[in-house]
């Protein structure tokens, strides 16, 4: 009870490396790598239509097709209804599907965010975060 009486939030935090904006090279991704970035059906459909971005490399960024690092965030709010869970000693995969319930916005998807947006490559999220964990 001491620990979720005093709680007001709770950050996890990844840095991600950034695709060089002068050399990164768009494409169509393949069923195998969407499924490495997510396990939802709906979210695959959609990243099978959207054109993704990966590295290629020039002497801008040194040949390694990534220049700079980005910041991927997890930030969950201590709300009552957590505080109730944390104090009566839930376990962690409860206290964070009722976070995603209300709202908290997962490290798997604020990097699948900078993919989408073009900042990061697939193999970037793998690197960083393993496999889709949704």
């Amino acid at each position: 009870y001491l620990v979720s009486s005093t709680l007001t939030g709770v950050i996890a935090q990844r840095l991600v490396r950034r695709l060089c904006d002068n050399c990164k090279e768009a494409y169509m991704p393949t069923e195998e790598e969407v499924k490495h970035i997510s396990t939802n059906p709906q979210v695959q459909a959609q990243l099978m239509k959207t054109k993704l971005y990966r590295k290629k490399g020039c002497n801008e960024c040194g040949y390694l097709g990534y220049k700079g690092r980005i910041g991927v965030y997890e930030v969950m709010p201590i709300t009552r209804e957590i505080k109730k869970l944390i104090a009566q000693g839930a376990h962690d995969i409860e206290i964070e599907e009722v976070a995603v319930s209300l709202g908290m916005k997962t490290l798997t998807e604020s990097c699948l965010g900078h993919i989408i947006e073009g900042n990061t490559s697939v193999s970037e999220f793998i690197r960083v975060l393993g496999y889709a964990n949704e």
